[in-house]
């Protein structure tokens, strides 16, 4: 090898051990980047598993008649469905009162969490009302409503899959990008 290609060889090598020392820091979150990304992850599960549980309370409620079309009590059904209305904006504002993680992760993860709440709000007042007005229409017996709620359940799943499923997606990049644990998403 000739002495004009040695000094060139030596410092492409030495800019590449500079950028690639450069990108392993520069792509290392700091102890604050990691707790903001924690926390936001943290309030999105929290989130989704209680609206879990709202939506799974109120399908208790409702499930004698669908499962064994027997009565149910229209009073306890409208209650829960309450209760899952108070869910939905306690749980909207709780993820928006956190800090968004930075980088591309951090921005993925609101846009999903983002679209999933809009979806979810979107379900709870109108699918989920329209089986509350299901419930409380006196012209069907309990065979009619228990098709129709059937009707709205299905549209209630074919709405909700595609967002749950980018917002799932999205935890996990976020874990893997800020080096957390990994959960179950909810």
């Amino acid at each position: 090898m000739s002495n004009f290609c040695r000094p060139r060889l030596l410092a492409f090598a030495v800019s590449v051990q500079l950028l690639l020392a450069h990108g392993a820091t520069a792509a290392e979150p700091t102890a604050e980047e990691k707790k903001v990304a924690a926390d936001y992850l943290r309030a999105v599960q929290d989130a989704r598993a209680k609206l879990h549980e709202a939506g799974f309370t109120l399908g208790k409620t409702i499930g004698p008649l669908v499962q064994a079309n027997k009565d149910i009590d229209l009073a306890e059904a409208e209650a829960k469905y309450a209760d899952l209305r108070n869910t939905i904006g306690d749980i909207k504002r709780s993820v928006a009162a956190m800090k968004v993680p930075g980088g591309d992760s951090g921005a993925a993860i609101d846009k999903a969490w983002k679209a999933f709440a809009k979806v979810q709000t979107r379900v709870v007042e109108i699918e989920m009302a329209a089986i509350i007005a299901v419930l409380d229409d006196s012209a069907l017996d309990n065979e009619g409503k228990k098709s129709q709620i059937l009707k709205l359940i299905d549209r209630i799943v074919a709405k909700e899959k595609k967002d749950s499923e980018a917002l799932t997606t999205s935890q996990a990049e976020l874990q893997m990008a800020f080096g957390l644990a990994t959960e179950e998403p909810k």
